[in-house]
Order: C-alpha cells, then sequence, then structure tokens
C-alpha cells in the first residue's frame, strides 16, 4: 500500500500508540523496497498540561519535520 516516492503522514499526540507507530514506519522505511518520506504532525488543542513542549523537542532531537 505504500508506493516509492510516497509521503506518509503521521500523527503524534504524545501518547505510547503514536510514538510506537512512529518507530515503526521509521524502522519499515529503512528496511522497505520502496523509498517514502514520513511528515511527522502534532495539534497542540491546548489543553491544559498538554506535553506540547516535549514533542517539540523530541521531533528536533529526532531530526524529524514537525507542524
Amino acid at each position: 500500500m505504500i508506493a516509492d516516492g510516497d509521503r506518509i503522514m503521521v500523527a503524534v499526540s504524545g501518547g505510547k500508540d503514536s510514538y510506537a507507530m512512529l518507530h515503526l514506519l521509521r524502522e519499515l522505511s529503512r528496511k522497505a523496497p520502496v523509498r517514502f518520506e514520513l511528515v511527522v504532525v502534532n495539534v497542540d488543542q491546548g489543553h491544559p498540561g498538554y506535553p506540547a513542549q516535549r514533542l517539540r523537542d523530541y521531533m528536533a532531537q529526532e531530526g524529524t519535520s514537525s507542524t
């Protein structure tokens, strides 16, 4: 279902499941027979205590583009 040259958006909410999905897709991108790009996005909905800065820091550390 992933074709050569695809750009795949991965929504990271800050929960364990979205981090796991991002990790698995990164691993797949290294081993897949096709080349594709991951674009990581996060929408800060302004909930009290939401770890927005932690997510930005993580994405910057990982060298991941984010929105």
